[in-house]
């Protein structure tokens, strides 16, 4: 009735609205093997990365893991790692989420363009979702074809 000068509201919360699905958590993979023989650097024609070390760090009260690549730019034309690179980070199976933690000097850098020819050390960075190794693999952004060119399984204990 839009006559009356009475509102009414009602409030829910979505954690505990019915018919709501059942939070997952994904089982632990301790000894995760798909990446094991991959070395930690590769190449194509556009890029030569390296996988050159990587850290646990506490960010605003979240674990993140922070890798970071060595990345050179074999293309005609400056660009960032983000454009040359396709970096994913898998914990028990399944893909991690990027962060946007910036307490390391190469965080941004990952988006810094890079002349032909140049190298860069970069740094990616992912939220945590438990203890259990992490799986980490590049690829070439620029070319399809290619599968993972340089993987490293990082051990968080």
């Amino acid at each position: 009735d839009y006559g009356s000068d009475t509102v009414s509201y009602t409030f829910a919360d979505p954690a505990n609205l019915p018919g709501r699905p059942m939070l997952w958590t994904p089982a632990p993979v301790e000894d995760p093997q798909t990446f094991l023989d991959y070395p930690l650097e590769g190449a194509t024609d556009n890029i030569a990365v390296t996988i050159t070390d990587a850290e646990v760090v506490n960010e605003d009260g979240e674990d993140i893991l922070r890798v970071y690549l060595e990345v050179t730019n074999n293309t005609d034309e400056a660009t960032s790692a983000m454009w040359l690179t396709n970096l994913r980070a898998y914990q028990d199976g399944v893909s991690l989420n990027t962060s946007y933690a910036s307490s390391a000097e190469t965080d941004g850098d990952y988006y810094t363009d890079i002349e032909p020819g140049s190298t860069l050390l970069v740094s990616q960075i992912w939220t945590l979702r438990s203890g259990s190794p992490v799986e980490v693999t590049v690829s070439d952004y620029t070319d399809y074809s290619t599968d993972v060119l340089c993987a490293a399984t990082i051990d968080l204990s």
